[in-house]
Order: structure tokens, then C-alpha cells, then sequence
């Protein structure tokens, strides 16, 4: 074999043998750690702690929302038994079919173009006198009461259908 050849492999040799034994010199170097979250690892028992006043917290919100529906109910309640029990509420129990605001009108004896016949006699009792007529566009009716003003009612043109439905066009 060429020297030159074993030369190169006596130096290569030495070279691998110095670098893996040499010494390092580690006095210098600075060791950053960066931690991967910023938040704190829990421990069970802090977990069990957090559970809990979580399950707390739903018990609380679902008692507040239980007395929350409760007080609704107990004021619709109260305002359905107020209306019930007031004129209004009963003319309504005898008259399903009337509006709130009607039966409201009807308690306090208002008098309004509109109305029905129905109404009417809530108000002010059977008429004294009734009259139709028919001037050839249909049977119009007239009421009349005694007692009190306006004493006389005049009718829409009647279409054969309850005398309680018809609505009142005109008093004097």
C-alpha cells in the first residue's frame, strides 16, 4: 500500500479519536426553556373543587329559574283571578266571544257607533219599544228605552242574521 494512503488513514484516525474524547466547555452556554402553555396544570382535588362549584353554580341557576317561573305564574294568576272577578271579567264569562277591551266598555256603560245590539242591552236592559223598517235597501231596527239618554238606537241593515249580532249605526 501507498504511504500516502495510510498516512491519510492514521490522520483520519486520530482526527475521529480527538473529537469524540475532547472535552467540552459548557460553563458559557445559556439553556432557555420556553414552556408550552402558560396556564397552571391542575391537580385532581382542583379539578374536583372546580366540578363541584361548577354543579353548584347549575343548581343555583336552575332554582333561580324555578322561582322565576313561579312568580310569573302566581301574577298571571293573581291578574287572571282580579279579572274574573271584577264586572268586566264576568260580563266576559256570559259573553265569550267579546273582546276585553268590549267587555271593559260595556262594564262602564260606554256607548259607542259599532256595537252590537248584545252590547247594548247589557247596558241598558230589554229595549221598551222596537221597531222595524224598510225603506227598500233591507230591515232596519230601532230601540228605544224610556230612562236615560241617548234613548234610541238605530240598527246596520239586518241580513236575516241574530238580532244580537246587529251593530248599532246611529243614536239620539
Amino acid at each position: 500500500m501507498n504511504i500516502k494512503i495510510i498516512a491519510i488513514h492514521l490522520f483520519f484516525v486520530f482526527w475521529l479519536f480527538i473529537s469524540c474524547h475532547s472535552k467540552v466547555d459548557v460553563s458559557e452556554t445559556k439553556v432557555t426553556l420556553t414552556p408550552i402553555s402558560s396556564k397552571k396544570v391542575k391537580t385532581p382535588d382542583e379539578i374536583k373543587a372546580d366540578s363541584a362549584l361548577e354543579s353548584r353554580i347549575d343548581k343555583y341557576k336552575k332554582a333561580q329559574a324555578i322561582e322565576e317561573l313561579a312568580t310569573k305564574e302566581a301574577v298571571e294568576l293573581a291578574a287572571k283571578n282580579s279579572w274574573e272577578s271584577s264586572k268586566a271579567g264576568k260580563i266576559q264569562k256570559n259573553h265569550p266571544n267579546w273582546t276585553k277591551e268590549d267587555c271593559e266598555s260595556v262594564a262602564k256603560k260606554f256607548i259607542w257607533i259599532g256595537m252590537t245590539y248584545e252590547m247594548l242591552a247589557e247596558i241598558k236592559g230589554d229595549p221598551d219599544d222596537e221597531n222595524s223598517s224598510n225603506y227598500g235597501a233591507g230591515i232596519e231596527w230601532q230601540w228605544c228605552w224610556n230612562k236615560g239618554k241617548p234613548s234610541c238606537f238605530y240598527s246596520e241593515i239586518w241580513n236575516k242574521t241574530s238580532l244580537n249580532d246587529l251593530k248599532i249605526r246611529a243614536y239620539n
